[in-house]
């Protein structure tokens, strides 16, 4: 008879404080104080996102926050139900900006909501092939920022070694990694050098260089066009990204030095390339032709390259070879 009576209190004790959890509202009381934070305001249609309310809490120092709650397309019906559990990861699949809404609510249910919203961008879908018609070969391309994109580093002219030195002759000439022409990526095409005179054709002014009739080589304006949408990280741009534009994951190659084993398969931000500007610095020499190059890599000194990060200022190159892609303009 005692233990039925002592299990009668318990379970109207626990029923008690259950009820006396969610207290009446107050007037003397306040809506708890929201703070939310997202992993990514920018991303693909791949990528987990970290969602967090973490940081929130009642406003009037008590019992801190109860229940969150989430709405992931703002369209005002909630998508999860209330949780004690202040994060939520999701994958935003379409494209598009998403608005994303948190609900907290404290111990007398008055709630507080704050919102953001997501861009979730897709692939670039606007690709095609053209045929060069110097020496047959076909070359998958890419429309970005009003600009047909070679999507493959050039591979026209005639293998030399990276010990030789090109000629201004008429005949363009090409180094290729481990002086291999048949070494190819999964995405971004042969693994394809150029001195940067003999990319100019050996004419410092020119347009066009060594790129295929009605192409012409990048300026740096035009790489700025697409690598300054800051938010798009590196490897959207990189092989396999969703640019579709596969810039190979290669580097600066001294042309004194013979080839070293790398593996440019991976699916890293580390690209290297040409544009068609240049200045005269002092290197070794007053008077000295400086290329301007468009990279992703940081600050670094290697042998006698002076690399500087290409969003700061330019690269410096001195004796390098470097892979090379052409544009066409509406």
């Amino acid at each position: 008879m005692k233990l039925k009576l002592l299990f009668i209190v318990i379970c109207v004790s626990l029923v008690a404080c259950k009820k006396d959890y969610y207290h009446p509202m107050s007037d003397d009381f306040e809506p708890p104080s929201i703070k939310l934070k997202v992993s990514h305001q920018f991303a693909d249609s791949t990528t987990w996102i970290k969602l967090s309310g973490e940081g929130s809490h009642d406003a009037d120092g008590m019992w801190g926050i109860i229940d969150f709650r989430w709405d992931l397309n703002g369209d005002g019906i909630w998508d999860t139900p209330y949780t004690t559990h202040p994060q939520w990861v999701y994958v935003f699949r379409e494209p598009g900006i998403h608005k994303v809404i948190l609900e907290v609510a404290d111990r007398f249910r008055q709630t507080s909501r704050d919102s953001v919203e997501i861009e979730i961008y897709g692939a670039i879908t606007d690709t095609s092939h053209f045929i060069d018609s110097r020496d047959g070969q076909s070359y998958k391309i890419v429309r970005i920022s009003g600009l047909q994109w070679m999507a493959e580093n050039l591979n026209y002219g005639k293998l030399i070694p990276v010990n030789d030195s090109v000629k201004d002759d008429g005949v363009a000439e090409k180094y290729c990694y481990l002086d291999d022409p048949t070494l190819k990526g999964q995405w971004g095409g042969y693994y394809t050098f150029y001195d940067w005179m003999e990319m100019k054709d050996h004419d410092t002014s020119s347009v066009i260089g060594i790129c295929p009739p009605g192409w012409e080589l990048p300026t740096i304006d035009d790489w700025r066009s697409f690598t300054d949408w800051e938010e798009r990280p590196f490897h959207f741009f990189a092989q396999g990204g969703f640019s579709n534009l596969n810039l190979s994951r290669m580097h600066i190659q001294p042309r004194w030095q013979d080839w070293e084993q790398k593996d440019f398969s991976q699916n890293k931000e580390n690209w290297t390339y040409f544009t068609r500007e240049h200045y005269y610095g002092y290197l070794n020499g007053p008077g000295r032709i400086m290329p301007y190059l468009a990279t992703s890599q940081t600050d670094r000194v290697r042998g006698n390259i002076y690399l500087i990060q290409y969003a700061n200022d330019s690269i410096r190159k001195y004796m390098g070879i470097a892979p090379v892609r052409c544009v066409q303009r509406d």
